[in-house]
């Protein structure tokens, strides 16, 4: 099933944690909200999102707290997500980690929630 699919279909009204994975076990936050709430549902969307939509699940869980975590197989499945950003950003987060835009499954919603701690992208948003 693909994203659009999902979404399209999908009545729910929980939280949603949408994040694009790979085969590294890397994991980069794409949505964090309510489904109803996702601004592209208004027009307010770019070339990257029809992209998403079209990229493979290949995991929903339910949480803790009712909500959904969706893990949608990014396209460049079978590289790392470093190499999908400029030279400068890399080097800029050889001394930042903290500030990479991708993580791992130990920062997803999911092991938050089961872990008792907040994840670093719902720190990012409070």
């Amino acid at each position: 099933m693909i994203l659009w699919d999902f979404l399209d279909t999908c009545l729910c009204d929980q939280m949603l944690y949408l994040y694009l994975m790979n085969d590294y076990g890397e994991y980069r936050p794409v949505y964090r909200g309510i489904k109803t709430d996702i601004p592209f549902w208004e027009g307010d969307y770019d070339d990257d999102v029809f992209s998403l939509l079209q990229n493979d699940i290949e995991v929903f869980k339910v949480l803790p707290d009712a909500g959904l975590q969706v893990e949608i197989k990014d396209t460049p499945y079978d590289r790392p997500m470093r190499e999908q950003y400029s030279k400068d950003a890399q080097s800029y987060w050889v001394s930042h980690p903290e500030n990479t835009p991708w993580g791992y499954y130990t920062d997803t919603e999911a092991y938050c929630q089961v872990a008792g701690k907040v994840s670093r992208w719902a720190k990012k948003k409070e």
